[in-house]
C-alpha cells in the first residue's frame, strides 16, 4: 500500500469570500501539480463538494453567511464527506480560535499571511494521509462485499484492518506534528518513513527519500565508530548519541539521536526507528568552551 502514489491528480477546493485570497492560494499551489477549484461562499463550496468530493479543503474562517466553522461541521457531520481533510485559513492566532476549529473537525490551521512552503507541505501530508485512508476504506468495502456472500470469518478480518488503519493513520498524523525528525528504515538502511519534522529539518520531502539509504541522504558523520553503534543497538535494542548530518542545501547540523531496534515475530531485526533533534546551537557552545568531540 503506497498512499504517495495517487490514482488521480489530487484536487483542492479553496473556499473564501475574497477573490484576492482565493487567487493568492491558487498561485501558491499551482506549481505542485494539484487540480484547484474555488468557491466564493460556504454554500457554493458545499454544492461543489457534493458534485465532486475534493482531496483537501482550504477553508477561510470569517465568511458572510455560513462561516468556516459551520461549514466544517457540516462536512464532518456527513458520512460521505467526513474523511475529507480541512485546513482552516484564519487571521486569528489564538487558542480559542483553534479550539473552535478542532471542535468543528478541522485537521490543521494556517494563519494569514500564509507561508507558501508551509502550505504546500501541509497540503501534501494531509492528501497523503487521506489517500492511505481511502485505500483502507476501499479494502474494507471489498471485504464487506465478500462478507455478504456468507463468509463469517471475514467480519473479524474487517474489524482488525479498520482498527490497524485507524491506529496507523492516527500515529502518522501525530508524528507529523512533532518538531523532531522521525524516521523508520529497514535493516539495509533503506528509508521507509520520513516525518513532516524530518522534511522541515533536512529539507528533503518524504517522496524524495523513501527507498534511499539514510547514509546517502544525510551523509552522517558519527562521534564513535559505526561498528560500536551497531553492536550497542543489537545488544540493547537501543542507541543514543550525537552525530553530524547534512541538509539538502549542503549545510551541516549536529543532532542528538535515539535509535530503537524493532524485531519481527521470529526475533530477527526488521526495522529501526530514529528520532533526531537539532542541537547545533548547543554543540557550538560546547565546542567554544573546549568540549568538542572527535568524530569518525
Amino acid at each position: 500500500m503506497n498512499p504517495d502514489v495517487a490514482k488521480h491528480s489530487p484536487w483542492i477546493l479553496i473556499v473564501d469570500n475574497e477573490q484576492r485570497n482565493r487567487d493568492l492560494l491558487q498561485i501558491m499551489l499551482a506549481a505542485e501539480g494539484f487540480q484547484i477549484q474555488s468557491a466564493a461562499s460556504a454554500e457554493e463550496g458545499l454544492a461543489k463538494i457534493l458534485k465532486k468530493p475534493p482531496d483537501l479543503i482550504l477553508l477561510d474562517v470569517m465568511m458572510t453567511g455560513m462561516d468556516g466553522y459551520q461549514m466544517a461541521a457540516k462536512i464532518k457531520g456527513t458520512r460521505a464527506t467526513k474523511h475529507i481533510p480541512i485546513i482552516m485559513v484564519t487571521a486569528r492566532d489564538d487558542q480559542d480560535g483553534k479550539m473552535l476549529g478542532l471542535l468543528s473537525g478541522a485537521e490543521n490551521f494556517l494563519t494569514k499571511p500564509v507561508n507558501r512552503a508551509e502550505l504546500c507541505l501541509r497540503a501534501r501530508n494531509l492528501i497523503r494521509l487521506k489517500a492511505y485512508g481511502d485505500e483502507c476504506r476501499e479494502r474494507s468495502d471489498a471485504l464487506e462485499r465478500e462478507l455478504a456472500s456468507g463468509s463469517a470469518a471475514l467480519a473479524e478480518r474487517i474489524k482488525v484492518i479498520e482498527q490497524q488503519a485507524a491506529v496507523v493513520a492516527e500515529q502518522a498524523a501525530l508524528l507529523d506534528l512533532a518538531r523532531h525528525a522521525v524516521m523508520v528504515r529497514d535493516v539495509h538502511d533503506r528509508m521507509l518513513y520520513w516525518s513532516h519534522g524530518a522534511e522541515l529539518m533536512y529539507g528533503w520531502l518524504s517522496s524524495q527519500v523513501l527507498g534511499k539509504s539514510k547514509a546517502e541522504i544525510l551523509k552522517t558523520e558519527f562521534f564513535e565508530p559505526v561498528e560500536q553503534i551497531n553492536a550497542t543497538l543489537q545488544r540493547l535494542g537501543r542507541w543514543e548519541g550525537e552525530s553530524i548530518q547534512s541538509r539538502r542545501d549542503g549545510t551541516r547540523l549536529t543532532t542528538a539521536s535515539c535509535w530503537t531496534l524493532h524485531r519481527d515475530a521470529d526475533g530477527a531485526p526488521s526495522r529501526i526507528l530514529s528520532i533526531d533533534d537539532d542541537i547545533s546551537v548547543i554543540a557550538i557552545d560546547r565546542a567554544t568552551a573546549g568540549g568538542e568531540g572527535r568524530w569518525t
